[in-house]
């Protein structure tokens, strides 16, 4: 048996499985020799890979993440956010509308992706990642409650109104919901920069 292809002149003298190698070339649905006038067969066996996403209960947070001290108590949670997001596999979620509090998301790999509001997304994200994954100190601690936000028990999604209210000894306060203000941002701008939307969509309804 030559070594080299009769069709098309290829040498298979380096090749030391140069046997193998030729019967494959010669067995190609889209032989050497094919003429350019005649179509391409496209091999429908081979199906495109999917990347692996992780779902936002099995998002894997990197390992001695420690908060900066000079972080203020509102930015710390939109920090860890953008760490653990930082991580393309850890992305399971889109926005693909921005006229519309839509976005996509994949909680669990055992159940189907799921269409939330962007403050439903956030208690999500603070329920299945950031309380789990998050060791919170005892000044911070009291942050979150101020934001009803308890650190021992899944958080309802419930935040403070907003409203001035008057204090027993005269004065005024402002009820301020610092913690979703800050998540709003933070989720916000991860948007911004996601690529690729509509493959990102397509992956989360297929998985």
């Amino acid at each position: 048996m030559s070594k080299v292809c009769e069709r098309c002149g290829k040498d298979f003298s380096c090749d030391p499985y140069w046997t193998s190698s030729l019967r494959r070339h010669l067995s190609r649905k889209n032989p050497c020799d094919r003429p350019l006038s005649s179509k391409y067969i496209k091999d429908s066996s081979v199906k495109p890979r999917v990347p692996e996403i992780r779902a936002l209960d099995s998002v894997i947070v990197p390992e001695n993440l420690f908060v900066p001290p000079h972080v203020p108590h509102a930015k710390i949670a939109p920090w860890f956010f953008e760490k653990v997001f930082s991580d393309p596999m850890n992305v399971c979620f889109v926005k693909m509308n921005k006229s519309k509090n839509e976005i996509i998301i994949r909680v669990s790999k055992d159940s189907p992706a799921q269409v939330v509001t962007t403050d439903e997304f956030i208690k999500l994200f603070v329920n299945h990642v950031f309380l789990k994954h998050h060791k919170v100190s005892e000044s911070y601690d009291m942050f979150l409650c101020d934001n009803y936000i308890y650190s021992l028990s899944p958080w309802r999604g419930d935040f403070p109104d907003g409203k001035i209210y008057v204090r027993h000894d005269g004065t005024k306060d402002r009820n301020t919901p610092d913690f979703m203000i800050a998540m709003r941002l933070a989720v916000k701008s991860v948007f911004e920069l996601t690529r690729d939307k509509t493959n990102l969509k397509n992956i989360l309804l297929r998985l």
